[in-house]
Order: C-alpha cells, then structure tokens, then sequence
C-alpha cells in the first residue's frame, strides 16, 4: 500500500477529510515501523508554536529546539524524531531501523554550479559571480530571481545559430524571464537557447529539464524545441523534461498544448503527460504532479522509485558519481521526501536508515553496499 506524504503532514496537523483519515490510519496498521513513525510526525507537528504556523520560520525555530547544537557530526546522531522535525521524511517499503549510529564520513563539498549566459556573438558572462553586475550585456538585467530579458522592439531574423544560451550545470537551478514575460525556471544540467527579441513566432530550444509559465500571445504561439519533438502553446503553464540518453516528457499543468512529432499532433490536457522513450515510443497518460513538479519548489518527491532513479537524480544535483557493490541495490524502493538544501551526506542517511543498505564516500564518488 502507497502513502502520500502530504496526507500523512495534513494528518499530523487535523486538516484531513474523513476517507484521507482512514487511508493513513489503514497505512498506519500494516507494520510496527509504519505506526512509529506516524506518532513520530504528529509529535512533531502539534509542538507549540509549530501547530498554529507552521511557516518556514516556526520550522527552523523547532529545529534549534531540538538541535541545538548544529554541527555537522552531531547531525548524524539524530533520531528518526528529529528527522521528522526537519520536514526531511523517508518512508520504505521494507522499514528499517529508527535510529542512526555516528557515521564518519568524508564530506561532499557541496557547491552551486555556476551559471553561464553565452550570447549570440560568442561572449560570455557567468550569471551567478557576484561581479556580474558591473557588466551586464545589454538587453538583460539581473535581480534576486535571476536574468530578465529586456523587450525591445527591434526585430532581427532569428535561426538556431544566432542565438543566446542559458547554461545551468549540475548542483545548480536558475530562473529567466523572456523578453515576451514568459519565466523558465532550468533545473540541474539544462540549457535554453533563445534569440534577441521575438517576431512572429516564439521560439526557444531546450535540453534538459524546465517548467514554463508562458504569457498568453494569441497571434504568437510559443515554440518550445527538443531533440524529441516540438511543443507549441499559447499561454499555460507546464514542465518538460529531456535529458539525453532518458526518455522524454512533457507534463501540463494548466492550458493546452500540442505535441508535434514526425509530423503528427497530440493534444494535451491539464494534468496529462506525454512520454517519448529512448526508442521513439510516444504515449500519453495521467501521472502524479507532486514528485514531476517538486523541483520547482526545492524539494525531491519519489514515490515507490527505485534507488538507481533516486540516485540519478541525487547524482545531477549534488554532482557526483554513484556505483553500487551489488547489481540488486539497484532496484530496493523507496518513499522519500527531501529538501534540495540539505547536504548529500544527509540524505544518504536517510536512506540508510530507511533500508538495508550502507555507503561510503570517494572523492566525489558515493559507494553503495549492502548493510
């Protein structure tokens, strides 16, 4: 039986209907450890202070309550408890043990990427270097979001080699906001190609993953272009996601998009998915938006995954590597919620608590074994 991790936190708080109550309790009677950990969750959320605001601020308070001390090895000590308080959750199919032992580890250094924009005349300028602003190309500006693309109304003939490029590698994300008002938000590892100024179409080119909020342009459809195929909308709001050697897919959220492929069309709507796998195979169904879309939010949502998927994409967000002693590692699963500001260290913790597994550290190397 599958739990949605944000039935058990509006559990927690009193703010559940009646048929969600029972499907958590029924989750809450199938083991031991499922129990203990529902009594653990609702501990933390009904904490004074936490249960009437539980904001982001009432969080880091109830932190400090309990772990005073932040340093990083005594980080390692805590207590499924105080996992729980740190809205950092895993729940496995094959339960595990609720405490952790002291772990010595050698320490990822975890760093954001750096982010560059390459414009159509070959210069370049890295996003995210505090000095960026002293020379900002013109047509752009920067704020704490990120880059802006400046309209103007000069319209130059625009092709896929005369155009600029977002670039945002591994162990970062950014935002940009397009000169029609469209935002992207690039997730770890993608890059946008988009010309100067827009004319009679909008288009840009894609690898990677990115969500779209595109401004409604009823005379200009918006063109999004992957190595899978051309998506065209209007004004909605969606996120695809294609990054090579995966298959591909394309998830709305509000509106209505066309999916253009070997001269066919697929209409989608809100809430479906369209798929392309590694062979060119398309379908088109309906999946769950809360692991697609947690990104976005800064956080990691998978739901019965297995670890090799996990670990796909833990290694192009913390930028490393991922070997595995044993070939059946690969396909333990997990339910795991995540925040993307935690350290990797910790998150492989809360997978060794959740499961039979250990791991060790090389470099920039994780090494997963068998406990």
């Amino acid at each position: 039986m599958q739990i949605d991790w944000t039935k058990i936190k509006s559990w927690a708080l009193g703010n559940i209907s009646g048929k969600e109550q029972l499907e958590v309790e029924a989750w809450g009677k199938i083991k031991p450890d499922n129990q203990k950990f529902l009594e653990d969750v609702r501990k933390y959320y009904q904490e004074e202070d936490f249960f009437t605001s539980p904001t982001l601020k009432a969080k880091k308070r109830m932190w400090r309550k309990i772990n005073p001390d932040k340093s990083l090895k005594n980080r390692y000590k805590i207590r499924l408890y105080t996992i729980a308080a740190s809205v950092l959750l895993c729940i496995s199919i094959g339960g595990g043990k609720f405490f952790l032992k002291q772990n010595e580890l050698k320490i990822i250094d975890f760093r954001k990427g750096e982010v560059q924009l390459k414009l159509a005349n070959g210069e370049k300028y890295c996003l995210t270097s505090t000095t960026f602003t002293d020379s900002l190309p013109a047509g752009f500006q920067v704020n704490d979001t990120g880059l802006r693309q400046i309209e103007t109304k000069e319209e130059k003939k625009v092709s896929p080699d005369n155009l600029n490029e977002i670039t945002v590698p591994r162990c970062a994300e950014y935002q940009i906001v397009l000169a029609d008002g469209t935002r992207v938000f690039l997730n770890a590892e993608s890059a946008l190609r988009f010309p100067a100024s827009f004319g009679k179409e909008r288009k840009v080119y894609l690898t990677g993953e990115a969500y779209f909020e595109v401004v409604s342009d009823t005379n200009r459809p918006f063109l999004v272009e992957t190595p899978k195929a051309i998506i065209q909308v209007l004004g909605t709001q969606f996120n695809v996601r294609n990054y090579k050697g995966e298959a591909s897919y394309t998830t709305l959220v509000s509106g209505v998009v066309r999916i253009i492929k070997n001269e066919q069309e697929y209409i989608l709507q809100p809430g479906q998915q369209c798929e392309i796998t590694a062979n060119e195979k398309l379908s088109i169904h309906k999946p769950d938006l809360t692991p697609i879309l947690a990104w976005k939010n800064g956080e990691f949502i998978f739901k019965d995954a297995t670890l090799e998927i996990i670990m796909e994409e833990l290694a192009r967000w913390y930028d490393v590597q991922v070997e595995y002693e044993m070939k059946e590692l690969r396909d333990l699963r997990f339910f795991l919620y995540i925040e993307r500001s935690e350290r990797p260290e910790e998150v492989m913790d809360k997978l060794k608590l959740a499961h039979k597994i250990n791991y060790r550290i090389d470099g920039r190397k994780i090494i997963i074994k068998k406990r």
